[in-house]
């Protein structure tokens, strides 16, 4: 056996257990999903800005606050209010006529 048939045997070695892993990988994923149907929820982080926070936060920059200020008064962070805010005035540009 000369050296390049080792190294391509090696090759499909790696590839062979990469693909298992990939396998083994996706039914770890399925399962989870199966899980968490199972128990009614759905999986990931809960939702930092929700709505009334979003209502209250909406209302400070209007009487005179930064942004900042808004977000700390309804204990969410900065970025999460921006996103938020941005979010809502894209769902609003693309009901507009």
């Amino acid at each position: 056996m000369g050296r390049g048939q080792k190294e391509t045997e090696q090759l499909k070695s790696c590839h062979l257990f990469a693909s298992l892993a990939q396998f083994e990988r996706g039914l770890i994923r399925e399962r989870t999903r199966a899980g968490l149907q199972e128990r009614g929820r759905r999986g990931g982080r809960q939702a930092v800005v929700i709505p009334e926070k979003l209502v209250k936060a909406r209302k400070h920059p209007a009487a005179g606050l930064t942004v900042r200020e808004a977000a700390a008064r309804v204990k969410i962070g900065k970025t999460a209010l921006y996103e938020a805010l941005k979010a809502i005035s894209l769902e609003f540009d693309c009901v507009a006529p």
